[in-house]
Protein backbone atom coordinates (compact mmCIF):
# COMPACT_ATOMS: atom_id res chain seq x y z
CA UNK A 1 0.00 0.00 0.00
CA UNK A 2 2.62 2.26 1.01
CA UNK A 3 4.80 1.48 -2.23
CA UNK A 4 1.96 2.27 -4.49
CA UNK A 5 0.89 5.66 -3.11
CA UNK A 6 4.56 7.02 -2.60
CA UNK A 7 4.70 6.36 -6.54
CA UNK A 8 1.47 8.11 -6.74
CA UNK A 9 2.32 11.25 -4.79
CA UNK A 10 5.58 11.26 -6.81
CA UNK A 11 3.71 11.55 -10.03
CA UNK A 12 1.50 14.22 -8.73
CA UNK A 13 -1.67 12.25 -8.24
CA UNK A 14 -4.44 12.96 -5.81
CA UNK A 15 -4.21 10.49 -3.02
CA UNK A 16 -7.53 8.84 -2.12
CA UNK A 17 -6.65 6.52 0.86
CA UNK A 18 -10.41 5.86 2.36
CA UNK A 19 -9.20 4.68 5.68
CA UNK A 20 -12.18 1.77 6.25
CA UNK A 21 -10.80 0.15 2.69
CA UNK A 22 -7.46 -0.89 3.95
CA UNK A 23 -5.79 -3.41 6.24
CA UNK A 24 -2.30 -4.23 7.47
CA UNK A 25 -1.25 -7.39 9.75
CA UNK A 26 -1.70 -5.24 13.04
CA UNK A 27 -4.33 -2.26 13.65
CA UNK A 28 -1.25 -0.25 14.89
CA UNK A 29 0.65 -0.98 11.70
CA UNK A 30 -2.46 0.21 9.84
CA UNK A 31 -2.78 3.30 11.78
CA UNK A 32 1.21 3.90 11.89
CA UNK A 33 0.57 3.87 7.85
CA UNK A 34 -2.51 6.01 7.18
CA UNK A 35 -0.48 8.30 9.47
CA UNK A 36 2.12 8.30 7.50
CA UNK A 37 0.48 8.59 4.28
CA UNK A 38 -2.14 11.31 4.98
CA UNK A 39 0.99 13.47 6.93
CA UNK A 40 4.14 13.09 4.55
CA UNK A 41 1.98 11.96 1.25
CA UNK A 42 -0.81 14.76 1.99
CA UNK A 43 -3.36 11.41 0.98
CA UNK A 44 -7.12 12.07 1.67
CA UNK A 45 -7.44 9.40 4.19
CA UNK A 46 -10.96 9.81 5.37
CA UNK A 47 -13.61 7.09 5.43
CA UNK A 48 -15.09 6.12 2.13
CA UNK A 49 -18.45 7.52 2.88
CA UNK A 50 -17.16 10.72 3.11
CA UNK A 51 -14.93 10.98 0.03
CA UNK A 52 -16.96 12.57 -2.84
CA UNK A 53 -15.42 11.63 -6.16
CA UNK A 54 -16.00 14.17 -9.13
Amino acid sequence: MQFTANDAYMRNYQLLIPSDCVASNSTEKNERALHTMKEVLKANTSASSQIELH
